[in-house]
């Protein structure tokens, strides 16, 4: 079969207790190639096929998979409920075309879980803190301050990240949520299903069967930021002597990072942190700003203060080292790179989230020709700008034009396809 015609079906298992239809099992057990969660595997013990288990490297499941398809095999990957609602589609999409990936739906934990709450999903933020990684308090709290600007927060739990110490995070960020409503729906699905209400505070004193749902219940969402002012003047920054991103660069490098949607952002070479803060500014997005150097990094976390965002984290070093402390982002910024910018642009790529982008603002030939052979070498989506900035001074009595360095811009995309 022509590999275009090829698809890998994503079977999502119904969480109400429905069996499957029989037509969609026998097509389960006689895949080539059966992929998943292990529990979800042994569901199927007819199944003839060659199985792969889905375990903490998520890179390597999918390369076991691509290999399988490159060879023809017709693969079933299972998953729970809704595949698209924190399944494997959104990492399968990092290796395949969506025209390649076929996807049957099922009642989800969540539908399950809202039904017996006889509750809607109207004004709800769903997030999951399912496999997370119980070392990055970073982005926990950034996950969890998405509950305040809605009124019910369906969260997805595992057993590090139960419902206790996911109430404990909440009232840590705010005291006051220890008397909000809340619900632990428990064993979806199954006949041993229990729902049990209660409030965050009580959350922390008890145990919960797994798996589970958390549900909270907030009683006075805040209202949404709207992005504010565009292009902050130089004087809102402290800073050494040229180390900023003046406004009209600032708002153009801005806009190529088409900021809208994105969660997480690394300003890589921060200086005074201009770009990463009134990104956050605009957005309210988690910005990680690195700098290495220690008179900027000061003026760096001061900026930070200021602006008084629990969004804005400096990062102290080379963004070579400290990278894998960090989350992956949605967009990067950098300023320089000096003669490390490849490196750090093919770093920065390589963690960035797929649909995500990468701005370099350059200033040199060498660094502009060296980007431009390289994203131009490497077939990446890129675009690139030269702007250049004339701004008054006195010149006697007078005022003239006096021509600030002009700065080369590339934004480059990373395609969901791009592996």
């Amino acid at each position: 079969m022509a590999e275009r015609h090829r698809k890998i079906k994503v079977v999502g298992l119904p969480c109400n207790g429905y069996p499957l239809p029989e037509e969609l099992t026998e097509e389960i057990n006689s895949a080539d190639v059966l992929a998943g969660g292990r529990k979800n595997i042994e569901l199927f013990p007819e199944a003839s096929g060659k199985k792969i288990s889905l375990t903490s490297s998520i890179d390597s499941f999918l390369q076991r998979i691509r290999s399988e398809y490159e060879r023809q095999r017709k693969i079933v990957v299972l998953a729970t409920g809704d595949p698209m609602l924190f399944g494997p589609v959104k990492n399968l999409l990092k290796v395949f075309d969506p025209g390649q990936i076929e996807i049957v739906s099922a009642v989800s934990p969540l539908q399950r879980a809202l039904a017996g709450l006889r509750e809607d999903i109207e004004d709800s933020v769903i997030l999951s803190f399912h496999g997370r990684k119980k070392t990055n308090p970073d982005q926990a709290d950034s996950t969890l301050e998405k509950i305040f600007y809605f009124s019910k927060a369906i969260i997805y739990t595992d057993m590090k990240n139960n419902p206790g110490a996911i109430a404990r995070k909440l009232m840590k960020l705010d005291s006051n949520t220890m008397t909000w409503d809340a619900a632990v729906c428990e064993k979806l699905g199954r006949k041993d299903e229990n729902i049990v209400r209660t409030t965050v505070g009580n959350l922390v004193e008890k145990n919960f069967n797994h798996p589970n749902i958390l549900v909270i219940f907030n009683p006075c969402p805040r209202l949404l930021k709207m992005p504010g002012n565009f292009g902050l003047p130089d004087d809102s920054f402290q800073r050494k002597r040229g180390m900023i991103t003046h406004p009209e660069i600032r708002a153009v490098t801005l806009s190529k990072l088409r900021l809208s949607g994105a969660s997480v952002m690394w300003d890589v070479g921060a200086g005074s942190g201009s770009v990463g803060i009134e990104a956050n500014q605009l957005y309210g997005l988690k910005v990680y700003l690195v700098e290495k150097n220690r008179e900027r990094f000061e003026d760096l976390v001061r900026n930070c203060r200021v602006f008084g965002s629990e969004n804005l984290v400096p990062v102290r070093g080379d963004i070579l080292s400290v990278a894998g402390r960090l989350p992956d982002p949605d967009r990067v910024f950098t300023g320089g790179g000096g003669d490390k910018l490849i490196e750090i642009f093919n770093l920065c790529y390589r963690r960035l989230r797929p649909g995500g982008i990468v701005v370099c603002n350059a200033i040199t030939l060498d660094s502009v020709s060296a980007l431009y052979l390289h994203v131009k070498g490497n077939n990446y989506p890129f675009n690139v700008h030269t702007i250049s900035v004339s701004g008054n001074a006195p010149i006697k009595n007078q005022n003239y034009l006096k021509a600030e360095n002009a700065i080369t811009i590339f934004d480059v995309l990373k395609n969901k396809t791009v592996p």
